[in-house]
């Protein structure tokens, strides 16, 4: 963590001569002439200003989005713009020569007019077909009747041929050609009720016939609906439009390269938005979260600070030489494109801000038995101790949620000089005095009047 330094105030000069009622416990020193001391007090004036604590990484911008710009499909390729031509969704930005593609759609029209011509044929003939089978059935079925009214005529004149004949009323040869009549009326039904039964069979014949034909007649009419569809649709793929508004950073194929499908033409930039990637050391990234803000500054626009969010925190450290770290990215608005992928960064993340908070530097913090403490020199010199109630620290400031107010001033750790002597000659004897608490290390006894506040 690399902590935002804070100024504070620093007092200094205040000086308490020995023996003026301040307090002060001398130190003498046995068999030595009288020393003439001084103690100089430093103080720090508690401040109210925005609290952070952050971690700071460089790096360099990238764009948020890169798009690939492909071709679907292979030919020579016609370039439209130039690197950094900035373009917008559905513009135009490309195309492959189209000659052999609007060819394929010809051909394809073609061989539809062509299916769609023998279908028609084959329908056209089949309705012929039935219509004429329908009409010879109609004609057999006629002779059939026919045939059958004229066995049924000769079959009831031999019956009663056959009883005249019994009778005596006829000769044997008359009843012969009643039976003669009978048996070719007989044939002549046997024949028609083939005919009849062929026609009939022909019709189912010729029917499933052309009816397969017809079918496969519109397969190859489908086909070829189907081939223009895939022809029209290769010949729009010529066409290769923006798919984001960006800017072109690559020519991947110039200009006339033949390029088959799938192969790169071109590629772009959403520069709407940028990124930064940084770098932040396994001892800190616990304290990065998605949607911590971030301040970056470039060295492009050094008198500008722009503003972005934390986006991403990898789960997984990478090793960067021989020290764990976690890429953290963060993501920056660009309305005005005025960020450029490349730019050198330098990105604060604030992963904790206290606005408005009372701070005082730690050191004039001293802490108890989990009581915190500070010296505050009161308006006519004197130092009371007050317990305060801290909270987050940066290392070098910490805040203050009770127990003082801004403008108060707190006393900082610092030493005593015990300065002059006999002749000339001075001595030194140097004293902390720091916080009223601090056993040894502090003020022998606690400074002008001991505890204060009481919180």
């Amino acid at each position: 963590m690399t902590p935002r330094t804070r100024g504070f105030l620093i007092a200094g000069g205040v000086v308490l001569a020995l023996g003026a009622g301040g307090g002060w416990y001398w130190t003498t020193q046995k068999n030595k002439p009288a020393e003439t001391a001084v103690a100089q007090i430093q103080t720090a004036q508690v401040t109210t200003q925005d609290f952070q604590i952050t971690v700071e990484g460089p790096g360099s911008l990238q764009a948020s989005n890169t798009y690939a710009v492909k071709s679907n499909v292979s030919g020579k390729v016609q370039q439209l713009k130039n690197v950094g031509d900035r373009v917008v969704r559905g513009q135009l930005i490309a195309r492959i020569d189209p000659t052999q593609y609007q060819q394929a759609v010809t051909d394809a029209q073609i061989s539809l007019q062509k299916a769609q011509l023998q279908l028609d044929t084959l329908k056209t003939n089949q309705s012929s077909t039935i219509l004429s089978q329908q009409q010879s059935i109609t004609s057999a079925q006629i002779s059939y009747d026919n045939a059958l009214s004229d066995y049924n005529t000769a079959a009831a004149a031999l019956k009663a041929n056959q009883t005249i004949y019994n009778a005596g009323g006829i000769s044997a040869q008359a009843l012969q050609d009643s039976k003669n009549a009978v048996q070719k009326a007989e044939s002549a039904l046997s024949n028609a009720k083939l005919t009849l039964a062929s026609a009939r069979e022909n019709l189912s014949t010729k029917s499933t016939t052309g009816q397969q034909d017809i079918r496969s007649a519109q397969l190859a009419v489908d086909q070829a609906r189907l081939s223009i569809k895939t022809a029209q649709d290769n010949l729009a793929q010529t066409k290769i439009f923006a798919p984001i508004s960006g800017v072109i950073s690559t020519l991947d194929s110039p200009d006339g390269t033949m390029v088959s499908a799938n192969s790169g033409v071109l590629t772009l930039q959403d520069d709407s938005k940028v990124k930064v990637p940084v770098q932040v050391d396994e001892t800190e990234i616990s304290k990065v979260k998605v949607g911590q803000r971030v301040e970056v500054t470039l060295d492009a626009l050094p008198d500008q600070t722009f503003e972005g969010k934390v986006t991403q925190v990898d789960p997984s450290a990478t090793i960067s030489n021989n020290i764990a770290v976690f890429n953290a990215t963060v993501t920056l608005e660009n309305p005005d494109r005025v960020l450029r992928p490349g730019m050198s960064a330098e990105s604060t993340i604030i992963t904790l801000e206290v606005p408005g908070a009372m701070m005082v530097p730690k050191t004039a913090v001293d802490t108890v038995r989990r009581r915190s403490y500070v010296n505050v020199q009161k308006e006519d010199g004197s130092i009371e101790a007050v317990r305060v109630t801290t909270g987050p620290d940066d290392g070098s400031n910490v805040v203050i949620e009770s127990g003082l107010e801004p403008g108060q001033n707190v006393v900082l750790p610092t030493t005593a000089s015990a300065a002059g002597g006999q002749n000339g000659q001075g001595g030194q004897n140097r004293q902390n005095t720091g916080n009223n608490f601090r056993g040894g290390a502090g003020f022998g006894i606690p400074l002008g009047g001991g505890f204060g506040g009481g919180r």
